[in-house]
């Protein structure tokens, strides 16, 4: 395949009269618990939580959990649609979207519609500030690597290439740790954002290709990791799961501390979910549950 080129562009970064040092683990405990509460319909407690949580964080839109759609979604549902247009125009500016997962999304997406006055075009204009915010050109090599790194696993493996690209990608990945830092979705974009002028583009996924690693450097950037990960510029599960990964190659008799991997077992019942609070992680279990009952149809299938 022919290499993609990374130019010298730097990413314009999102500017906030918030504190950029402020701890984000406490953020993410609150996103999950008003997360919980979005799904059960309680859209007066998700406000509450969001809307008094963005007071002191800037909303950074956690993949999965898309806090900033919920709490929009909750604002018109209880009612607090003053400055919607400004809050949608946010989301779509500084996020690509206004998404949210939720078993009713359609009939919540409608409701949204009927309340504000912005138009097609304005949503255009919005995405169109959000693409100049993102590192494009940086999206683009990262989705490279991600088809060279599975292009040797599944139905298609092989050693020799996997070690191959494994080695080639080591060298990438130091590169851009170097020139711009963890590559977060504040830089190149959410997973599921499409490129106006690759709209086929698919879904973008780095910690994949870290994971697949060696354990060398992987241990290297755990601590810088960690770091962004207080910073709100790396998930909790990202951290996460390169940590247990590391665990279980490197140390035959531990446990999983975090339990990202459940298939490979060796955890902790009785301390995981204080374990995984404390990185900002929510209760074990908590990601099917919510999976499940945003998406009620396609659990049943499952």
């Amino acid at each position: 395949m022919v290499p993609i080129i990374v130019s010298s562009f730097k990413t314009k970064q999102i500017t906030s009269s918030k504190n950029t040092d402020i701890n984000y683990i406490p953020y993410y405990l609150k996103v999950y618990e008003a997360d919980s509460l979005f799904l059960t319909n309680n859209f007066k407690g998700s406000y509450k939580i969001l809307d008094s949580l963005f007071q002191k964080y800037e909303p950074i839109n956690m993949e999965n959990y898309k806090e900033y759609g919920n709490y929009i979604a909750s604002s018109v549902m209880t009612g607090h649609i003053k400055d919607i247009d400004e809050k949608i125009k946010k989301g779509f500016s500084n996020f690509g979207t206004i998404g949210f997962n939720h078993p009713e999304s359609s009939k919540l997406f409608d409701t949204i519609r009927k309340v504000t006055k912005l138009s097609k075009e304005d949503f255009t204009l919005f995405l169109k500030d959000y693409s100049k915010k993102i590192n494009l050109d940086l999206r683009k090599r990262i989705v490279q690597m991600d088809i060279e790194d599975q292009s040797s696993r599944g139905d298609n493996y092989s050693v020799e290439k996997m070690k191959f690209y494994q080695k080639k990608h080591k060298k990438e990945i130091e590169d851009i740790i170097s020139n711009y830092g963890y590559p977060n979705y504040q830089i190149i974009g959410s997973s599921g954002y499409s490129d106006p002028s690759n709209p086929t583009q698919m879904p973008i996924i780095f910690t994949t290709i870290f994971l697949h690693q060696d354990n060398k450097i992987l241990k290297k950037h755990l601590p810088m990791l960690l770091e962004n990960l207080k910073k709100g510029k790396c998930s909790p599960d990202d951290y996460a799961s390169i940590f247990d990964r590391l665990m279980w190659e490197t140390r035959k008799d531990s446990k999983q501390l975090y339990g990202t991997f459940p298939d490979h077992g060796n955890l902790h019942p009785e301390k995981i979910d204080s374990i995984r609070k404390s990185i900002g992680l929510p209760r074990f279990g908590y990601e099917t549950w919510a999976f499940n009952t945003a998406f009620p149809n396609i659990s049943d299938k499952n």
